[in-house]
């Protein structure tokens, strides 16, 4: 075995392991999404993702599945207190070494 296939089939374990824990609260969906990359507005890079997810009710969510070149695996939450909310994700990209970033967002409505 690869060790890219090793790190997605470790990735999956957990993935399922996490889903038992939620799964009578869940609701499983399929998504796709496609990344354009730009440098200096020229054309870079294209890749497309293609994951299985599921979100808890208390809005956490969870994906993983393939890409170009490799696989992706994706958590996050989204929480609302009155006028405030948070959002937040990790999403790690596998092409043979890992690109991990973490993403927070607060925002304030009026």
């Amino acid at each position: 075995m690869t060790p890219n296939f090793k790190l997605f089939m470790k990735g999956l374990v957990v993935f399922a392991l996490i889903f038992i824990s939620i799964d009578a609260f869940a609701e499983p969906y399929v998504e796709y999404k496609n990344e354009y990359s730009l440098k200096e507005w020229k054309h870079t890079k294209t890749t497309n993702h293609l994951r299985v997810g599921y979100k808890a009710e208390n809005n956490l969510y969870f994906e993983i599945g393939p890409m170009t070149e490799g696989y992706s695996y994706e958590a996050g939450y989204k929480f609302k207190f009155n006028a405030l909310t948070f959002k937040g994700k990790v999403e790690t990209k596998d092409v043979g070494t890992s690109d991990t970033k973490v993403e927070t967002e607060v925002r304030l409505n009026f």
